[in-house]
């Protein structure tokens, strides 16, 4: 069952209409979708890359699982070494092909490795 059809019970279980609790779920929807889009842009203005941003259903499309174990997977994948790595390096390529200068030291705070 997916989030809004989770909704719509549960408001139809409070004792609301079917059309109302279908009317007042696509509020609440708009309402997270607005909030998200509110956070993201927040973070987007303080320096932060925030169109790639995963969620449960991209590992719950792959695999049949809890929203808890998904938020597992999402954690230990995001958290590996492999993916730090990667970032890390593909940076360091695509800065040195847009021939940006290198800070003098590169081993800064900023880079962990």
């Amino acid at each position: 069952m997916n989030t809004k059809d989770q909704i719509v019970n549960t408001l139809w279980k409070a004792g609301l209409e079917s059309h109302h609790a279908h009317w007042l779920t696509d509020v609440i929807l708009d309402y997270v979708a607005t909030d998200i889009e509110f956070c993201r842009k927040a973070l987007a203005d303080r320096g932060y890359f925030t169109k790639n941003l995963w969620h449960i259903d991209d590992v719950k499309s792959k695999f049949d699982c809890t929203d808890e174990q998904a938020k597992t997977v999402l954690q230990e994948t995001m958290l590996n070494d492999a993916v730090f790595t990667t970032i890390w390096d593909v940076i360091e390529i695509i800065g040195n092909d847009r021939k940006l200068k290198k800070h003098d030291d590169t081993d800064s705070a900023d880079n962990p490795e």
